[in-house]
């Protein structure tokens, strides 16, 4: 079997779900997904967190790290022929005001609970009929911090404590991994949100989402696995796996244009046709108008995603200022060798290969701006503990090892004030994100879960285990 196929087959659920994975969770979805004292533990049996009982109960979401509340607002656009775009479904993510939070219920984790529980399950390899009847269920009433449809929050002081925000906000565009949509990473980019940007995340019609949708959910796209009997005469395995998801790649770049193109309609007062528009949201994306910081833009992206981020940023006719690459999935990188923009790329702890990790050594040896971006690691975690699902289900995702030794909860705030501290560093912006108590304050621990630069490197190049033929 071929280098590039072993990595597929046995890459967690961000690259390509293999059959042991599947089975377990097969196994499992009856079970409970926390210890029934609720305490998290670590793979040598040590409690790291604690939740309350009544969160214990359910699946349930943290609440945004910053001090503005957050709303959330979908946009889906039609195909324009004339303009040559295919359209774009997006989620925003953006601060809005206390009074909203009263007057707005929570959004939904699930936009259509039945399409993407079966979406997920699908992808996982589960049959449709224990998607409904385990999945939905345990998804179907999870909530996310973020209020639907709430307003856009006004520029100066609000009605409540959090520092006044300028009239334009910096704005950051969000490429999911393989598997994800547009809210499976719902706690990353509320808590950024919740500093004062505005988030778009994509839900990509490639193939690589678990399921997306279309013509406001009239029509789904599946998940596209890689199929050998389209390998063209002479191709090997390898050739065709790289082509068939640089070409994904290459589809997702795109859509990262078309929604920057959507955005700046946003920022000038552009008529455009939200298909999810309801009544009570016609005319919505007005408030828009005026309020983005195009020269504080921020492209992001995990796993497939984060080829995603650098594939964009190395693009000179895209104005990104810098970009988070989270665990890129090199190998669907075709120029692995510049990126013109800084950027950081934290990576997990056990989602490493000799084969993936050269070519990122290889990137920040060469880009033009190396000197500013950075490199790093988070220790004791796995590949999906920047995405939503442990946080969801602590107890399963350690289990099927989709989720590290550690606290998937401290997972995510760490993550959170890394990334934080660079764009801290890269934009020039009047919001006043970090600048509040707690932020600047050290933890002592901190050092033990951080390794940054070349120590990172080593530390990653130390753990590789060659056994791919096991």
């Amino acid at each position: 079997m071929s280098e590039l196929k072993r990595i597929e087959e046995s890459q967690p659920s961000g690259e390509a779900t293999s059959s042991s994975t599947s089975s377990t969770l097969n196994s499992t979805l009856n079970n409970s997904i926390t210890s029934g004292s609720g305490q998290s533990l670590t793979s040598k049996g040590t409690v790291v967190a604690q939740r309350p009982w009544f969160k214990r109960l359910f699946p349930h979401l943290p609440d945004y790290l910053g001090p503005y509340p957050v709303g959330v607002h979908d946009i889906e656009t039609p195909p324009n022929a004339a303009k040559n775009t295919k359209g774009v479904l997006i989620r925003l993510y953006y601060p809005t005001t206390s009074a909203a939070t009263k007057a707005h219920s929570r959004a939904k984790w699930l936009p259509k609970g039945t399409l993407y529980s079966v979406g997920y399950g699908n992808f996982s390899k589960l049959p449709t009929i224990l998607s409904l009847a385990f999945i939905y269920p345990l998804l179907a009433g999870v909530n996310t911090p973020g209020y639907l449809n709430a307003p856009l929050r006004h520029a100066g002081k609000g009605d409540d404590s959090p520092p006044p925000l300028p009239t334009r906000l910096p704005c950051m565009i969000f490429s999911h991994g393989l598997g994800g949509m547009r809210t499976t990473y719902s706690t990353f980019c509320g808590n950024i949100a919740s500093q004062g940007f505005i988030v778009a995340a994509i839900e990509h019609r490639d193939g690589s989402a678990a399921v997306a949708s279309r013509n406001a959910y009239k029509e789904k796209i599946r998940y596209r696995h890689p199929n050998n009997d389209h390998r063209k005469p002479g191709e090997t395995v390898d050739e065709y796996l790289l082509r068939f998801r640089r070409s994904q790649v290459e589809v997702k770049a795109g859509e990262v244009k078309e929604v920057m193109q959507l955005l700046m309609d946003l920022e000038a007062g552009t008529a455009i046709e939200n298909l999810m528009a309801t009544k009570r949201t016609k005319g919505f994306e007005g408030q828009f108008t005026g309020r983005f910081d195009f020269d504080n833009w921020v492209m992001s992206g995990h796993s497939f995603g984060g080829a995603t981020c650098l594939t964009a940023l190395q693009d000179p006719s895209n104005p990104f200022k810098c970009g988070i690459a989270l665990d890129p999935w090199m190998h669907a990188v075709s120029d692995a060798h510049h990126v013109g923009k800084p950027f950081i790329s934290v990576q997990s702890e056990n989602f490493q290969w000799k084969t993936n990790l050269d070519p990122l050594a290889d990137l920040f040896s060469h880009t033009e701006s190396s000197s500013k971006s950075r490199f790093g690691v988070l220790r004791g975690t796995a590949h999906q503990d920047v995405s939503d699902f442990p946080a969801l289900f602590p107890g399963l995702m350690k289990r099927i090892k989709l989720s590290g030794a550690g606290d998937p909860i401290r997972a995510l705030q760490l993550y959170h004030e890394w990334h934080l501290q660079f764009l801290k560093e890269e934009l020039e912006t009047e919001v006043p994100f970090g600048d509040y108590p707690g932020f600047e304050k050290e933890s002592k621990d901190r050092p033990k879960e951080i390794v940054e630069g070349k120590e990172a490197f080593d530390m990653l190049y130390g753990s590789i285990r060659h056994d791919w033929g096991r």
